[in-house]
């Protein structure tokens, strides 16, 4: 599945990600920490080298992230399964919506 998305911006902070993707901050450092605890690096999530003290997100890059290992799997946890239901209607209601403008 590739969800068409423009982002305002090339590069988030992590609370602007987390607003923009309508996650919680504990389940964005869980789903990196299984990443991480997968052999996996941040980096491929989106997630920019430490620039001073941010976090740094490219928002197309876990965009496609979560499109790869999350939309399309089978989640282990319920609670997991309502956050990316929400992340997904998110996505796709403002995609839907900048639809119409245009």
């Amino acid at each position: 599945m590739d969800i068409p998305y423009s982002f305002k911006k090339t590069i988030y902070t992590e609370a602007e990600l987390l607003k923009e993707f309508s996650l919680s901050r504990s389940y964005l450092y869980q789903i990196v920490k299984d990443w991480i605890d997968q052999g996996n690096d941040p980096i491929a999530m989106g997630k920019l080298p430490r620039m001073n003290i941010k976090n740094l997100w490219d928002p197309r890059k876990f965009l496609q992230w979560l499109e790869e290992n999350k939309f399309s799997k089978q989640n282990k946890y319920h609670t997991e399964e309502a956050q990316l239901k929400v992340a997904k209607a998110v996505v796709v209601s403002i995609n839907n919506n900048e639809r119409k403008v245009i």
